[in-house]
């Protein structure tokens, strides 16, 4: 199991167990599956190194495991993670995002309809 040393924890952290990071000008909040979370002293461009990590955002960066799938309204796409949570992605990062995950790209009245369909089955 990949961990990661993180200031302030006595132990290492599990890139498994966060799901996903927010950049805080030179913090960074992680949040946990437990839906808890944490700031850390370090910046968003420290976590890079460690694989499993995906940018999608200028201030965002996502574990590549609980991504489910992408959601395109009029203007943006937003990811979609196993959670439920849905983070926008910037148009930057669209084109990786959409080489990594090319999932399930839905628009708002397609992703109705198809979670519809689902229901039927």
């Amino acid at each position: 199991m990949k961990s990661i040393e993180l200031p302030g924890f006595s132990t290492p952290v599990a890139i498994s167990s966060i799901l996903w990071l927010q950049s805080e000008a030179n913090y960074t909040r992680i949040y946990y599956l437990d839906n808890t979370n944490a700031i850390v002293t370090k910046p968003i461009n420290y976590f890079v190194k460690y694989s499993g990590f995906v940018q999608v955002h200028r201030s965002t960066m996502v574990n590549f495991m609980y991504v489910q799938g992408l959601v395109k309204d009029k203007r943006c796409v937003h990811l979609e993670l196993s959670t439920g949570r849905r983070l926008t992605v910037s148009r930057p990062y669209q084109p990786l995002v959409n080489s990594l995950f090319g999932l399930n790209v839905f628009t708002r009245q397609e992703e109705v309809e198809f979670y519809d369909d689902l229901g039927r089955m």
